[in-house]
């Protein structure tokens, strides 16, 4: 057998595996980039101009009858006490607007007769009073 055949045949295997392992490098940190982006919270109040990072600081902070718009993915659990419209914006940069209790926390506890107003949001990996995950669409 012609040696100098194998060891052609050798090298566009290498460089085909070379290439191959290099697309996945750059695909995984593309993927993980892009969840990190996702990852921040960033909620404005649109009534007194202050942001936030979390939706329950800005809820604290809001008074009655708010805007509150929410950018990104905020996690964790938010008490609304107080009659408040929060608005999911979707840009290139934070993607769909989501609450999320990441399978651990009831995302959103509405007090006893407080209207509250949910645009353009996600809710998602939240848990029920039961203790069982549930996940919810918003519109």
């Amino acid at each position: 057998m012609d040696t100098r055949l194998t060891t052609t045949h050798d090298i566009r295997r290498l460089l085909v595996a070379a290439i191959v392992a290099l697309v996945l490098v750059m695909a995984l940190g593309a993927t993980s980039a892009s969840a990190a982006k996702a990852a921040t919270c960033s909620v404005t109040n649109t009534d007194s101009g202050r942001t936030y990072t979390r939706l329950q600081q800005a809820v604290d902070a809001a008074k009655r009858g708010d805007h509150l718009t929410v950018r990104g993915t905020c996690m964790g659990k938010t008490v609304m006490d107080k009659k408040l419209v929060i608005e999911g914006v979707k840009t290139r940069t934070s993607g769909t607007p989501t609450l999320s209790g990441d399978r651990r926390v009831r995302v959103v506890d509405i007090a006893k007769g407080v209207r509250v107003k949910m645009v353009r949001l996600v809710i998602s990996n939240g848990r029920a009073r039961s203790g069982a995950a549930s996940s919810t669409r918003g519109a």
